[in-house]
């Protein structure tokens, strides 16, 4: 694994979610080195349809409470049931960061840390 750039990571950060909003971290908190981004500018930072940072990770709760609501799908306690437990085996984030990017930023030897539950930090392993 080649660990890529500052620079090349929000380059391809930006070609996923065009309109995500990314900071070099000494022009936010003084620290070099990092990128800063943040999980409160709703739709910009939306990947494959749901937030791509979510601190609460509420889109998985919405999951679960979408199976309650379209019982007519889930006619069944079991099949209810079922569809629960397929939630929790395919989880959509890893420490509120979408799976899909969290695998990303590992491959090119980075990861997020929150700050606080709308900051998260992007750093170098």
């Amino acid at each position: 694994m080649k660990t890529q750039t500052r620079s090349q990571i929000m380059s391809g950060l930006t070609k996923k979610m065009p309109k995500v909003w990314l900071k070099k971290s000494e022009d936010w908190s003084g620290i070099k080195g990092n990128i800063i981004t943040t999980s409160e500018n709703g739709e910009d930072n939306y990947y494959n349809g749901i937030p791509a940072f979510d601190y609460y990770e509420e889109a998985s709760h919405l999951a679960h409470e979408a199976v309650e609501e379209f019982s007519e799908v889930y006619k069944t306690e079991e099949e209810r049931k079922q569809a629960h437990k397929a939630i929790e085996s395919t989880p959509t984030y890893e420490g509120g960061i979408h799976n899909e990017l969290v695998a990303w930023l590992k491959e090119r030897g980075w990861y997020g840390e929150w700050e606080d539950a709308g900051t998260l930090c992007l750093t170098k392993l």
